[in-house]
């Protein structure tokens, strides 16, 4: 039995849509002295479902009328062409289903926006937070690695409305690195940064079966669980799940995990009740905070075919 207290995560599947994105982008927010920039389309807006604000979640598909919700982002870059290894500053507009400007968006996990820059092989991952501007837009700097193609995944939730997730398509200029396999992890255990992190599940993943997701972090040269986790943007971890077809995200915070006060013993694992819409290959970034620094641990793990439902019985018994 563990006596370690578990933290539940509520998981919202926001599953992208196949719907082409039609509305044009307008302006430019290019500072003066800046090089030009280059408006980048959204690419279909995915709809988004979320479990209870307590307690237990899931993933679960419920696509919005018409497969598009009533917001977009849109994207600007400067420079207009994003180099490899050179830092570029990403400017994102929010509008509403009339195209209006969406000024101002409430703070959720201590941010209005959680942007997620993830390479097209899944071996690049960056969790950024755009930071709101006096002209209403949401502005950050990042250096992408290596050439290539990109989705961003903005993540943001309109005053009165829920949770909305747009992926953004990009594509960097530069050397490339050769396109990383996705493969199933051998090992269940992962060492990063100091810290040893273990996933359990309760049972086989398979594609619609609820299951529970236990990661257990100790320390690396001890071998001891951690009791000093610390809150990062809010909460005690934050995870990220996406598809190897990179069509299926989440973007999933613990719940009720973190300490009753402050400075005291923090929980050594978090748990999730999940489930996963199809079978294959999903990368998991696990991010916590120790120490003052945030360490990322991935996992990539394989999802069956869905059971098949047992046959009705129509026989006449003897």
């Amino acid at each position: 039995m563990m006596t370690l207290p578990k933290a539940l995560l509520v998981l919202g599947l926001l599953s992208l849509g196949a719907a082409r994105a039609a509305q044009a982008h307008e302006g430019s927010h290019a500072q003066p002295g800046a090089r030009p920039t280059t408006p980048v389309a959204p690419s279909p807006a995915p709809s988004a479902a979320h479990g209870g604000a307590h307690g237990k979640g899931h993933m679960e598909h419920k696509p919005e009328p018409g497969g598009q919700p009533g917001f977009r982002a849109e994207l600007e870059t400067t420079p207009s062409t994003i180099k490899a290894g050179q830092p570029a500053t990403l400017t994102l507009s929010v509008k509403d289903a009339t195209g209006t400007l969406v000024r101002e968006l409430p703070r959720v996990h201590e941010k209005p926006m959680h942007l997620l820059a993830i390479s097209r092989d899944l071996a690049e991952f960056a969790h950024l937070h755009p930071e709101p501007q006096p002209d209403g837009t949401y502005q950050v700097r990042h250096t992408f690695p290596s050439g290539g193609a990109y989705k961003l995944y903005v993540d943001y939730t309109p005053r009165g409305a829920p949770q909305v997730v747009n992926q953004i398509e990009l594509t960097v200029e530069g050397p490339s690195r050769p396109v990383a396999r996705l493969q199933e992890d051998a090992t269940a255990t992962k060492t990063v940064e100091g810290v040893r992190v273990t996933m359990h599940t309760d049972r086989p993943l398979r594609a619609g079966a609820d299951a529970l997701l236990r990661f257990s972090v100790a320390d690396a040269k001890t071998g001891k669980p951690v009791t000093d986790l610390q809150p990062y943007l809010g909460a005690l971890a934050h995870f990220v799940i996406l598809s190897e077809d990179t069509q299926h995200f989440l973007h999933a915070h613990p719940l009720e995990a973190q300490p009753s006060a402050p400075g005291g013993p923090s929980p050594s694992e978090v748990s999730a009740h999940t489930s996963f819409p199809r079978p294959g290959l999903y990368k998991v970034w696990t991010q916590v905070q120790r120490g003052g620094r945030v360490i990322t641990v991935p996992f990539v793990v394989h999802v069956a075919q869905a059971t098949a439902p047992a046959p009705a019985h129509t026989g006449h018994g003897t």
